[in-house]
């Protein structure tokens, strides 16, 4: 994107085309459905963290109530594992990999916090929702990355819809925290 290079010296934009590789992660349960999208993959010590919407069979709109937030993680980055995290009920179980469920979950994106100054129980922080329906893009926090509560009663107060992938980590050449939606 040119927009976003100052310059370049003995460099060019190339686009590459797709190359088909293995399969990183079959989602065939009930609950991940015909949509499952928006991931979102960071390496996190030893081990690498994969967050993605899933809706189940029979939604499809923004706004659905239906719409979960599934993890599965990897030691590699290639072999990936959907562990039972028992929090949310979907088809009369527990025994799922969701973390939350609801308008929230179209376009949650999670990030670990590098703040130096980070407090330890937020380290993980994410943000999601639409603004049509769940009031626009709320905060949340997390101790370990599965376990989140919303940060505060009310949406962050960004102008937008944030029907789309939205994205906020701490930009430590700034020394400020940056949103991109």
């Amino acid at each position: 994107d040119r927009e976003v290079v100052d310059y370049m010296d003995g460099a060019q934009l190339v686009l590459h085309r797709p190359q088909p590789q293995e399969v990183a992660i079959v989602c065939d349960d009930s609950w991940e459905g015909h949509a499952p999208g928006y991931p979102t993959v960071f390496q996190d010590g030893d081990r690498y963290r994969m967050y993605y919407r899933a809706m189940p069979e029979g939604g499809t709109e923004d706004a659905n109530e239906r719409q979960v937030t599934c993890y599965a993680e990897s030691d590699d980055g290639i072999h990936w594992r959907k562990p039972t995290v028992g929090l949310i009920e979907q088809d009369g179980s527990t025994e799922n990999n969701i973390l939350f469920k609801g308008v929230i979950s179209h376009n949650l994106t999670p990030f670990l916090d590098e703040h130096p100054d980070c407090i330890e129980d937020q380290r993980y922080k994410a943000v999601g929702g639409v603004k049509w329906k769940s009031e626009g893009l709320w905060a949340l926090v997390s101790a370990d990355g599965i376990h989140w509560k919303k940060l505060g009663d009310k949406p962050l107060s960004f102008p937008g819809n944030f029907d789309s992938q939205n994205l906020i980590f701490w930009d430590r050449y700034s020394g400020l925290y940056r949103a991109h939606w």
